[in-house]
């Protein structure tokens, strides 16, 4: 991003801009993938003994507590979900390294795709520090069920999961943005109409963006299983809550609990995501190299 010959109140009023843009993924994230946060958590921190599958934990939720019960914890998710994406998105795009020519050496390339990483890695530095405590919230919140005595634990214990948060956000979003890069490069740059391809630009770059979130969940699952579940009681460490998971299932599909109801939710999260921060950006007059 360059600022050459720009007066300091163009320059923010460029920034704001950016950062105004970075927000609108946020309304895919809540008004989404609220009600899918609901049944992964639920499948996250119970045991097979519990929810056979996501079949059983939907119409079991539905029955005991009606449909409203997929919207509990979206108050938290409203507040994580907004700053969230800003921070996200407005580090990324603040730090991401200019895009090399195609015909660049692969020095320059190596160099490009090490600073998508450290650029995706920074982006979750502050992002820790605001998400961990409003996730606990929130993961206490949708595992309260109908008929539970005990009153919530209501963002008790606000750090709990904290090192877990930490693997997402910080090498977890280095490998979001590598994926997506690389998947904006080579997929969607072909298929797109713009360049001759078959798919509309708008389907193109929500194809891309729903593969992405789709890769990057599958990936971190294992690390959300025990998140989820430290998050949810008040004892118990990581390596406590990892041998729990490997004694309740008995493999290591136990870690990847719930995956069923992440990738449902990925794909059209991510992809409306993406399409909404573009269209946010075109609206709002950001240049974007992306295309």
């Amino acid at each position: 991003m360059l600022f050459f010959n720009m007066s300091w109140e163009d320059v923010m009023e460029d920034v704001g801009r950016r950062w105004a843009a970075s927000a609108a993924p946020a309304l895919a994230w809540a008004g989404v993938g609220t009600p899918f946060d609901v049944l992964r958590t639920r499948l996250q921190t119970s045991s097979t003994a519990r929810f056979r599958s996501a079949w059983h934990c939907f119409e079991h939720t539905v029955r005991t507590e009606g449909l409203l019960a997929f919207w509990k914890g979206m108050t938290p998710q409203v507040l994580i979900s907004l700053p969230s994406s800003m921070l996200l998105f407005g580090t990324y795009q603040a730090l991401r390294p200019e895009r090399p020519c195609a015909a660049a050496a692969s020095a320059e390339w190596h160099t490009f795709h090490a600073g998508v990483f450290g650029a995706g890695f920074a982006s979750g530095v502050s992002l820790t520090a605001l998400q961990n405590p409003l996730d606990v919230w929130r993961v206490q919140l949708q595992t309260q069920y109908a008929g539970d005595k005990s009153p919530p634990l209501s963002g008790r214990n606000a750090w709990r999961g904290v090192s877990m948060t930490a693997v997402r956000n910080l090498p977890g979003n280095g490998v979001f943005f590598l994926v997506h890069e690389s998947l904006d490069m080579n997929v969607r740059e072909r298929i797109s109409g713009d360049a001759g391809g078959v798919l509309s630009p708008a389907v193109a770059r929500m194809l891309c963006g729903g593969v992405t979130g789709v890769v990057y969940n599958l990936l971190l699952s294992p690390f959300d299983v025990v998140r989820s579940r430290l998050m949810a009681t008040s004892s118990g460490g990581v390596v406590f809550h990892a041998r729990a998971v490997m004694r309740e299932h008995g493999t290591l599909r136990g870690f990847f609990r719930g995956a069923e109801v992440t990738v449902i939710k990925a794909f059209p999260t991510n992809a409306l995501a993406f399409l909404l921060l573009s269209q946010a950006k075109w609206l709002l007059g950001v240049d974007d190299d992306e295309g």
